[in-house]
């Protein structure tokens, strides 16, 4: 027998529902329901990265949250020096630069959603594209690869994060 999409949906909720002891709280839309697998807590693991030594953090956390069209990053690293980095964003992925509050690197950056686990980046500073990121969120949703390259392609060095 065929059932649309709608049905099994409904049907499925329906029987979580059951199955849980009935409904807490009024039910959400599947898309809302559905959670970004960038969100979290990311911690840069070095020993399984190359990344240039200059550029290289001693440790850094990256926080992610993707709602839908939006994304909020923040990022704390402390520096060779000693120093504590804090890179915080909050942009749409709508093609439009949105600043980048902390970083010496860039001043603004655009942000798009290629498909559920690929995000890139493209970072700029006083208007000129410095580097570009291509995040991949693995399968498993354990490790976050991040690809950094220059304007004309050329790799700066790829991060390895774990949740």
């Amino acid at each position: 027998m065929f059932h649309s999409s709608k049905t099994v949906l409904a049907l499925s909720v329906c029987i979580l529902v059951a199955a849980c002891g009935g409904a807490q709280e009024p039910a959400q839309p599947a898309a809302a329901a559905a959670v970004s697998p960038f969100n979290g807590a990311w911690k840069l693991n070095l020993a399984k990265s190359s990344i240039p030594a200059e550029m290289a953090p001693v440790e850094m956390t990256t926080t992610i949250e993707v709602e839908g069209d939006r994304i909020k990053i923040s990022e704390e690293s402390m520096q060779a020096s000693g120093d504590i980095q804090t890179v915080t964003v909050d942009a749409a992925f709508d093609g439009a630069a949105h600043p980048v509050d902390g970083s010496p690197t860039i001043d603004v950056a655009t942000y798009k959603l290629v498909d559920p686990r690929t995000l890139d980046i493209v970072g700029k500073k006083a208007g000129k594209i410095v580097m570009k990121e291509h995040f991949v969120v693995a399968e498993d949703g354990a490790t976050m690869t991040n690809l950094m390259t220059k304007k004309d392609g050329t790799e700066i060095g790829t991060a390895l994060y774990e949740k």
